[in-house]
């Protein structure tokens, strides 16, 4: 997990560095490793690492081109870099970096290539243009504000509200979402004003202002393949299982797991210990005995029992009002 900050002003006004500073302060504890600040004039980027791949200071970002067209700050992992970093040396580039010499080489076509989870900012600096991109799952957050003169982005809330012209208001059309359904499914936040940038998305801020952005993948199933029996779609989905798992052990830290005891992190587990020798796991509990309601297991049993929580709580209310009536 790493951090990235950013703020574009296409008319020209110049980034204080200072804010940008404080901006990528704000997110510190995505990223202890290291951190780094790019500004040139009406742009600046920022970023905190969390180093897992390439320890050294090469892995240092903002990371810019060669010749400095090509500016990236970036946030996640990419599986399939191996083979991008071959492709794009058959191309004839020396390689620094995916991002930076796969958008020279394929412009924005390069971001459906990617196999991985992440969310970048990357500045064209000879189209004056700031381009964000979000992973196909929306694993990677980036959240973004836009008057139309600014835009600023963010791996986290509380790095946008420390620019001097984004008001802390509430959004009361995403609150009652919220409180209707203990969620929120647009890409609107509790702050009014401040986005989420879809999942598969490409949002891209040109030199005259005007905001663009287009989804580069969607699920497709209007052509299942209907010759595969159960048992090989059943071979076929364990295989698949087994390559997603073991594409993202790639790591020069040591690697461990978050167990829950369910069936989806216990099998991630199972395959990932294939990889890594006893591989180290982590629970997390909570202690609810001073819970009130449907969080109390006391209340609602290990097995859910959410009605029944609402029925005692019901046959509480009962007692109390029998109790008032005969005092």
């Amino acid at each position: 997990m790493c951090g990235i900050a950013g703020i574009y002003r296409p008319g020209g006004e110049p980034v204080p560095f200072r804010l940008l500073k404080a901006m990528t302060n704000a997110i510190a504890h995505r990223g202890p490793d290291g951190e780094g600040q790019f500004v040139d004039g009406p742009v600046g980027l920022g970023h905190r690492r969390l180093a897992i791949l390439d320890l050294s200071a090469a892995g240092a970002q903002p990371m810019a081109s060669p010749e400095g067209r090509v500016v990236v700050t970036y946030n996640g992992e990419i599986y399939n870099h191996l083979d991008l970093r071959r492709e794009l040396e058959s191309l004839g580039y020396h390689f620094t970096e995916v991002l930076v010499h796969g958008y020279c080489a394929w412009g924005l076509d390069l971001v459906p290539r990617l196999n991985g989870m992440f969310a970048f900012a990357l500045w064209d600096g000879r189209e004056r243009s700031l381009h964000l991109a979000r992973d196909r799952y929306g694993i990677k957050p980036l959240y973004y504000w836009y008057d139309g003169r600014e835009l600023v982005f963010g791996s986290e809330i509380r790095t946008l509200l420390l620019h001097p012209a984004i008001r802390v208001d509430v959004n009361h059309d995403a609150l009652n979402e919220y409180f209707t359904f203990q969620n929120l499914f647009q890409y609107h936040t509790l702050f009014k004003g401040i986005s989420l940038l879809p999942a598969a998305n490409i949002m891209t801020l040109a030199a005259d202002g005007r905001l663009s952005r287009r989804c580069f993948w969607d699920f497709d199933f209007t052509a299942p393949d209907e010759t595969l029996s159960r048992d090989e779609a059943s071979e076929r989905t364990l295989e698949l299982f087994r390559r997603a798992v073991g594409r993202q052990m790639m790591a020069d830290v040591p690697v461990g797991s978050y167990l829950s005891g369910g069936m989806d992190s216990g099998s991630i587990v199972a395959v990932a210990s294939q990889h890594v020798p006893r591989l180290a796991t982590f629970t997390a509990g909570f202690e609810l005995s001073a819970v009130d309601g449907v969080e109390n297991p006391a209340i609602t049993g290990r097995a859910g029992g959410v009605a029944e929580a609402h029925r005692l709580r019901i046959a509480d209310h009962a007692r109390s009002d029998r109790v008032a009536s005969s005092a």
